[in-house]
């Protein structure tokens, strides 16, 4: 699975000045971006592997906010076929969009133990799109 180490990188920069260890179960942040809409930040649960950690940037469409995008990656030490980790790296498993709704690519088994991986080209693009748009929004 490809990783999304720029996007982790400046995930924890904004969580370290605010804070917020993302590694806590219940973890979040919300930031005001002016005239941009929210940030969101959030632990959303641990399993046997790692954390997974959701990045969403909140937009107002009318009078409501919508994820666009929302980004959901797994913060792991180690997977079976990459042993050498030594610091924990971003897989991104699921992306949802306004316009194009939400798909997942990789998720944890039902015991939270093993990654399954659902669509490596497209999990690859996804972890391409974290870096190059999502980590670029996020810097500026």
């Amino acid at each position: 699975m490809k990783t999304a180490p720029e996007l982790q990188r400046i995930v924890q920069q904004i969580a370290q000045k605010h804070g917020l260890d993302l590694n806590r179960l219940g973890a979040y942040l919300r930031l005001q971006l002016e005239g941009h809409g929210h940030l969101v930040m959030q632990n959303l649960g641990t399993a046997a592997l790692g954390v997974r950690i959701s990045v969403t940037h909140y937009i107002q469409v009318a009078s409501n906010y919508v994820a666009d995008p929302q980004v959901v990656a797994y913060s792991v030490y180690r997977t079976q076929d990459a042993s050498e980790w030594t610091q924990p790296v971003w897989l991104p498993l699921e992306i949802t969009e306004l316009f194009g709704g939400w798909r997942l690519y990789a998720e944890l088994d039902p015991t939270g133990s093993e990654l399954l991986l659902h669509d490596a080209v497209v999990q690859a693009e996804l972890a391409r799109t974290c870096e190059r748009i999502m980590a670029r929004n996020l810097k500026r």
